[in-house]
């Protein structure tokens, strides 16, 4: 028998003191969620050093961009230069934790991804997982 199964697994790579670690965790196969506050003076040049590390480390995988404190008055849009350049960017999202703008969204885009992600295991390594 074979089960189909999703695993999620994160990580919070902004600790600049690890920065030498951060390539270890870059595969292909992930789905990456690169994190901006839109408050930020420069959040391009965050997004600019996350976007080089994947393409660089994991150029085939999916890069989902998702701006965040969006209901504090400061909506930035990713600028369509860096969606050309890097063509691991599948979608943006603006949300908020407070009023849950743009969460939903978020989560379904998350869904469809997994769905088309989804490996086939064998029985005897889901038994592992247990």
């Amino acid at each position: 028998m074979i089960y189909l199964l999703f695993i999620f697994f994160s990580f919070d790579l902004t600790r600049q003191t690890y920065y030498a670690t951060h390539p270890l965790f870059l595969s292909n196969e992930a789905v990456y969620l690169v994190v901006w506050n839109v408050r930020s003076d420069d959040p391009l040049r965050d997004l600019e050093y996350w976007l080089q590390s994947i393409a660089a480390k994991a150029p085939h995988s999916t890069v989902l961009l998702v701006g965040t404190h969006t209901d504090e008055g400061m909506q930035q849009k990713v600028p369509e230069t860096l969606k050309q350049r890097f063509p691991q960017i599948k979608a943006s999202f603006a949300v908020s934790n407070t009023t849950q703008q743009g969460i939903q969204e978020l989560n379904k885009k998350l869904s469809e991804i997994g769905q088309q992600l989804k490996k086939k295991l064998p029985t005897s390594y889901v038994d592992l997982l247990k």
